[in-house]
């Protein structure tokens, strides 16, 4: 017989102070700057570490405002905005390594990115224990109360952080974008 794996949620911050300690922690980060900015940004982009840690600069449009790139895991084509926050610290990121072809480039080899792994390591060595929060747990925070709390619909919510509808034939069928309406809610979320 075979066994289920037993589903775990990986700690993500749901309320108010939760969030704004974890943050508060996540700005003394005093490591390499690329793993910096990367941290920083993490909650603002709803993606998974490896996506964020593995983003190059020929899928970013900074004029429009578009990250549009293949998700590592899956292959899914995924088209989000970005908020004007995380524009300006994209184009921090461009004036300090001009050659990278990552967003995020290695403090040991500029030519690669940085670990996904560096980014929850760099969580911890601000304090921020495993219990309390991960980087894919920040996909599950932005989830919950931008539907609880923000009202935003949930069909919204869930193309910005590229979960597939369930329905193949919602997938047939449904391939609407919802840009500015996703826009607004990450220029809201930014302001948060």
């Amino acid at each position: 017989a075979l066994i289920t794996p037993k589903t775990t949620h990986r700690p993500a911050p749901l309320n108010t102070d939760e969030i704004a300690n974890v943050l508060r922690r996540m700005h003394t980060h005093q490591g390499s700057p690329q793993v910096g900015a990367c941290l920083k940004l993490v909650p603002h982009l709803f993606m998974s570490p490896i996506d964020i840690a593995h983003g190059r600069w020929t899928d970013i449009d900074l004029q429009t405002g578009i990250w549009s790139f293949k998700r590592q895991k899956s292959g899914v084509q995924t088209v989000t905005p970005l908020s004007t926050y995380v524009q300006s610290h994209l184009e921090k990121m461009r004036q300090i390594y001009p050659n990278s072809p990552w967003l995020f480039p290695s403090p040991i080899d500029e030519t690669k990115p940085i670990s996904s792994g560096s980014l929850n390591a760099a969580l911890r060595r601000v304090g921020v224990r495993k219990e309390e929060a991960t980087i894919h747990g920040f996909r599950a925070t932005a989830r919950a109360l931008l539907v609880e709390r923000f009202n935003y619909r949930q069909d919204i919510v869930e193309q910005q952080i590229s979960h597939l509808v369930k329905d193949p034939n919602g997938r047939a069928y449904n391939r609407t974008m919802f840009l500015d309406e996703r826009r607004e809610m990450m220029e809201s979320w930014s302001l948060f």
